[in-house]
């Protein structure tokens, strides 16, 4: 059984909605029903259930040695990806 629930976007968040839905040929409430399932499927966490998951991830940080002591250097990753981006990586003759 579902339910009817009844909305009222400000145009600036209908309009780019529809114009996606429109863009894969399907109607605006499925479109929206998609992204929404995901999200009733997500666990709610506790405080306490967040705070250990977090404990948990945390011990991991740091295990990795790369071998270069300048890999979290900013500047020279967004150079290195600007490098990356910027080549179209084709063969030159």
């Amino acid at each position: 059984m579902g339910r009817q629930l009844i909305l009222e976007l400000p145009d600036e968040v209908y309009e780019p909605l529809a114009k996606s839905a429109e863009a894969v040929g399907q109607p605006l409430d499925e479109w929206i029903l998609a992204r929404l399932r995901p999200l009733a499927q997500r666990p709610v966490l506790s405080k306490k259930e967040k705070e250990t998951a977090m404990a948990e991830l945390m011990a991991f940080a740091g295990c990795v040695n790369s071998g270069d002591a300048n890999a979290a250097d900013n500047e020279r990753i967004d150079a290195d990806l600007a490098r990356a981006y910027g080549d179209t990586h084709e063969e030159e003759a």
